[in-house]
């Protein structure tokens, strides 16, 4: 599955994908749970099983913490801030995947 995403992962992607931050972060007082989930899947993250709220980590990226996404239907404007910080450094760090590789 890594391979995949890896495999998929490119400039054009990770534009599209910013834009998405980016339009997200434009209403931070207005963010669903599944928005900010189905965001970190286009990334490569995937839910693991720890943590007592919903935890997604980035196996292809090993150095990338994890992060949590709170299970409620609506975000809180400060978690939504700091989850949208998260994944936007998540395009960073693939951006500079892509120039090693």
């Amino acid at each position: 599955k890594s391979n995949i995403t890896c495999d998929i992962m490119d400039e054009d992607t990770l534009n599209k994908l910013e834009l998405e931050i980016n339009a997200l972060r434009a209403r931070t007082g207005n963010i669903k749970q599944g928005e900010l989930e189905s965001l970190a899947k286009k990334l490569g993250r995937e839910r693991s099983k720890r943590g007592a709220e919903p935890t997604y980590v980035l196996r292809q990226l090993p150095n990338r913490f994890p992060l949590s996404i709170p299970g409620h239907r609506q975000i809180a404007k400060f978690t939504a801030k700091s989850i949208l910080n998260t994944l936007e450094d998540d395009v960073d760090a693939w951006r500079q995947w892509l120039l090693d590789h």
